[in-house]
């Protein structure tokens, strides 16, 4: 039986969870040459991290993961520098076009609710790109997300299903960081849990400044004294994590697995 596609993304992250998967951000990482695509499963960024269990979740074969992934990551043309999609908001774009997530934030809260985060000119600081090539077709043009402010998370926390996809609004002002996503992850709710936590790929430090990075976990609480996360194994809840850090997040914006595993398609230059 075809589990439903947030169970099925949930099953996938909890394996990286258990294997204890290693943080590693993609910009840290060797260029690739032109034509050839990452496939990497061994560590994971924050970005990373969802677009594989989505990219796996909608597949049924090793061709349909690699083809999932490369639609996420990827702008139409061939695989390079110019085509690579930079930002996170792009990316989950990317997920929505390919029929493989679907934005739900509108559907879980009434408009009422929320709030807009904008951004004038996406990729834009002190009137430069960030990255001299991208894929990214909004680069410089204005750019919004609904999303459901901090304040209001542990009030819809119980419309929040075990495996979504949870994105974390930047709160810095768009002349500061000129994107929209800041960080995401999955929701984590396992039986018999009241509060939605949050399930992601973090480099924060575990135990103290000079601890290993917490890569593939579930947030934990955060010791101020230490500047690192408690490895303690008592998980914090998103909606405190959200309003504890008012000056990072402004809210989360919400988006599901659809899970859509047709026959694989060969990997090509669309």
């Amino acid at each position: 039986m075809v589990q439903p596609a947030g169970a099925r993304l949930s099953f996938i992250a909890r394996y990286f969870l258990r294997q204890r998967t290693p943080y590693e951000c993609d910009e840290d990482l060797p260029s690739l040459p032109d034509y050839v695509l990452r496939v990497r499963l061994s560590s994971f960024d924050c970005a990373s991290f969802v677009y594989s269990l989505v990219a796996l979740c909608g597949a049924g074969t090793f061709e349909d993961f690699v083809h999932n992934l490369r639609c996420i990551r990827y702008a139409p043309g061939s695989l390079g520098p110019k085509t690579f999609i930079r930002f996170t908001s792009n990316g989950v774009r990317q997920m929505s076009e390919h029929q493989l997530a679907r934005e739900v934030t509108r559907e879980i809260v009434p408009d009422s609710l929320l709030r807009i985060r904008h951004v004038p000119a996406l990729g834009m600081l002190s009137g430069r790109e960030l990255f001299r090539e991208a894929g990214d077709p909004n680069i410089g043009q204005p750019a919004s997300m609904a999303y459901i402010p901090s304040d209001k998370v542990e009030q819809i926390d119980s419309e929040l299903a075990d495996g979504d996809i949870v994105l974390l609004i930047s709160a810095k002002p768009a002349e500061e960081y000129p994107d929209l996503v800041a960080h995401c992850g999955i929701v984590h709710r396992a039986e018999g849990m009241r509060d939605a936590c949050l399930l992601h790929a973090s480099r924060a430090r575990l135990g103290s400044r000079t601890g290993p990075h917490a890569g593939v976990s579930v947030l934990t609480r955060y010791d101020e004294t230490q500047n690192a996360l408690l490895d303690d194994g008592r998980w914090r809840t998103l909606a405190s994590f959200l309003v504890d850090n008012p000056d990072r997040w402004a809210g989360i914006a919400v988006l599901r697995a659809t899970a859509k595993t047709k026959g694989s398609t060969p990997l090509r230059g669309r």
